[in-house]
């Protein structure tokens, strides 16, 4: 049998996991953003200084045809620098920069030339020559014209930039100075064939000249990572340079442009040295058919650039302010990604849709005017046609969405703390109306409830064999526990939510529920008897407690009388304030003490 009536709910708040930390920007964080989110156009100049070289892996060649040599150069390096001036483009954090530089640069070899000789014929003995160098160094001086392509992003303070340069080698001038030893050897004399006669120093030939070497493209990979300057001064430059309709920034980085140039082409008959009977000729190491096969362009060094934006901030704001969307969830005040929205122009009527990034944000360049704005998301509730006017500046309208609210509960007997098959009914607080009804499981799993946000609920709870319960929905996202009570006979049990007027026996019209309840317990169960007791606090004298007492029970009992309940089904009686159930030493005790109770007979 079904019956109706009093349980006790527990709440399941207290079992609830905590709250993530906020996650949601602060204005000044999005008013930074905002900042970014201008197209900037710069024009910039740079200048750097650093270590260059043309690298060569210390090539050594040997020829034997008509005589034999071992030459190799060892690598020194130079010094070397650029400058430039360009345009830059920044869109959010995203930098292009592209412009003509000039760059110079140096590098030095040390050359190395060991045990050439030639044989030279005469009338009756052979004479050989030895050549060597010493100490002999050769400078290249590069000049190029580039055109450096270079991407990067501005991490706050940090910056990079990444690229090729395509250049045109204007010049290439290099020099040789050393010393070439000159040394003549007679391995037989005429007079004795069997004697040898010492060697004849002939004595070192200075080495000093200087040339040209063909020049063309140069091909090179080049990064750069630095800081921005500006960002290291004090807040307030930051703001006065900020505040000018042309704010300059300054940047300071290492570098390193790493290339292949022309020069790396191998010149084909042309070798390093030549010998004859009298002399020995030097052409450039890195002209040679011999140095120039492994070659590479190198300059390294640290670069200073200066910036000037182009676009006037002030004109940009009035023209096209950015309008930044940010949605995030109401309960964990995180970003929410992915957020669908749709923009409305008021007054062009122009609708069109954009989704939020992964911080929650949508930014959008938008004239100054009247918007309409509405935002969907699976799982949460929509956002509707939300105003926002949007000014000649950067501006930002946040947009709170709510997480769908899902009750969740559990109904089990409150004796055995087992879970109960139920029937759970919600029912408007203001109509009456039934809005859901579910089955509870006995798996012991949490059933949900998706109520109506706009509204006030009451729940009620039904199992056969046991007291059903009424209780007004205290949160539509929250968690309870239902805990029915078996019916037991001679068990009283207290009509809850049952509301008298002051020292009255009327009853107020919030307890229809409460004897709506008694009702269809009634009704449902023909064959039960019932007796209705009332209860007071001590507060008065005893027999005014007894009357109330008495008057309250009967109140009752006449309320089931008059919807049609078999008046001989039901006895009443009043017990005042002989039967308290906690002290009447607080008020909270006393209210306790007021009550009305019913019991199976």
């Amino acid at each position: 049998m079904v019956v109706a009536l009093s349980v006790m709910p527990v709440s399941a708040a207290t079992n609830k996991k905590k709250k993530h930390k906020s996650k949601a920007m602060t204005a000044d964080e999005i008013r930074h953003y905002n900042q970014r989110r201008f197209d900037i156009h710069n024009i910039y100049v740079w200048g750097g200084a650093g270590y260059s070289g043309l690298v060569n892996k210390g090539t050594s060649w040997t020829d034997g045809i008509n005589y034999t040599g071992d030459a190799s150069s060892k690598f020194v390096g130079g010094g070397g620098g650029l400058l430039g001036v360009g345009y830059e483009y920044n869109y959010k954090r995203f930098i292009l920069s592209v412009g003509p530089e000039f760059k110079v640069f140096s590098s030095m070899d040390r050359l190395d030339w060991s045990d050439p000789y030639q044989y030279t014929t005469g009338n009756a003995y052979d004479q050989i020559k030895f050549y060597d160098l010493q100490d002999v160094r050769e400078t290249q001086v590069i000049g190029q014209i580039t055109l450096p392509i270079l991407l990067g992003m501005q991490l706050d303070k940090w910056y990079w930039k990444a690229g090729a340069k395509i250049g045109y080698s204007a010049f290439c001038w290099y020099g040789q100075k050393g010393t070439i030893q000159n040394t003549l050897r007679d391995p037989l004399a005429y007079e004795d064939w069997t004697q040898d006669i010492p060697h004849y120093n002939v004595g070192p030939v200075s080495l000093k000249q200087t040339g040209a070497n063909p020049f063309g493209l140069d091909v090179a990979l080049s990064a750069e990572i630095g800081v921005r300057l500006d960002k290291l001064l004090s807040d307030g430059w930051q703001q006065q340079n900020e505040d000018r309709d042309r704010p300059m920034r300054m940047r300071l980085a290492v570098f390193a442009d790493y290339g292949v140039p022309d020069l790396s082409v191998e010149q084909k008959g042309t070798p390093f040295a030549q010998l004859d009977a009298n002399a020995m000729q030097t052409s450039s190491w890195q002209g040679s058919e011999w140095g120039s096969s492994k070659l590479n362009s190198l300059l390294v060094g640290v670069k200073f650039t200066w910036m000037l934006q182009m676009n006037k901030v002030k004109d940009e704001k009035k023209q096209n302010g950015c309008m930044v969307l940010y949605a995030f969830d109401t309960k964990s005040q995180r970003a929410i990604p992915s957020v669908a929205m749709q923009i409305k122009n008021m007054a062009t009527g122009r609708t069109y849709k954009k989704v939020t990034g992964s911080r929650g944000m949508l930014v959008k360049r938008e004239p100054a005017g009247d918007f309409q704005i509405s935002a969907t998301k699976e799982g949460y509730l929509s956002v509707e046609n939300r105003p926002f006017h949007h000014s000649e500046v950067n501006d930002t309208l946040s947009l709170g969405m709510r997480p769908i609210p899902v009750f969740r509960y559990v109904v089990t007997d409150a004796k055995t703390n087992q879970p109960l098959a139920a029937t759970v009914t919600f029912l408007d607080a203001a109509t009456g109306e039934v809005v859901l009804t579910a089955q509870s499981g006995t798996n012991g799993n949490q059933t949900t409830a998706m109520l109506p946000v706009d509204g006030n609920y009451n729940v009620r709870v039904e199992a056969s064999d046991y007291y059903a319960f009424t209780d007004a929905v205290a949160d539509i996202d929250g968690e309870m526990t239902y805990r029915l009570e078996p019916i037991v006979k001679k068990r009283a049990i207290v009509l809850r939510n049952l509301f008298f007027a002051t020292n009255e026996t009327t009853i107020l019209p919030e307890s229809e529920q409460s004897l709506q309840d008694l009702y269809e317990l009634l009704s449902e169960n023909p064959e039960i008897r019932i007796r209705i007791t009332g209860h007071t606090d001590d507060v008065g004298s005893d027999r005014d407690n007894q009357i109330l007492s008495e008057g309250r029970a009967n109140s009752v009992r006449q309320a089931m009388i008059d919807r049609g309940i078999d008046a001989s089904r039901i006895e009443a009686e009043g017990k005042g304030e002989s039967e308290p159930v906690a002290t009447n030493e607080t008020e909270e005790g006393r209210q306790q003490n007021r009550r009305v109770e019913f019991m199976v007979l």
